[in-house]
């Protein structure tokens, strides 16, 4: 067929015989380019509500269920994250006593903000 209709030549396929994709391996360089690219990016609200609803009503195995419920308990006997505090850090010279503080007050986003404190931008600093 995609010969019959050259939708090879007019780019709506990739290949003349319908192979796939299957094997083609991504360079370490355009898997990062992508990652940074997706960073910081905010999902809109209508987005969420459609990855919400499609996660509604899954039906998990007996096994699964079991799993997770084993992963929870051990979970609450080693305490969890209760007790634990955040990290103090510095953005643009301002102190914060949490790194969620500095987040809220500087209105981004968490993948943004680790993305400044690995770059080293805007003085952000994890103490």
């Amino acid at each position: 067929m995609i010969k019959q209709f050259d939708t090879y030549q007019t780019g709506y396929n990739m290949t003349t015989g319908g192979e796939s994709n299957w094997t083609k391996v991504v360079s370490d360089a355009t898997r990062k380019k992508l990652s940074e690219a997706g960073k910081g990016r905010r999902v809109s609200q209508s987005t969420r509500k459609k990855m919400s609803q499609s996660s509604k009503g899954r039906i998990f195995t007996n096994s699964h269920r079991e799993k997770l419920s084993q992963a929870n308990k051990r979970r609450w006997q080693e305490g969890g994250n209760i007790g634990k505090k955040g990290k103090p850090c510095v953005v643009n010279g301002v102190y914060y006593p949490t790194c969620s503080e500095a987040i809220k007050q500087n209105n981004i986003s968490g993948p943004t903000f680790r993305k400044w404190v690995k770059l080293g931008k805007n003085g952000a600093a994890i103490l």
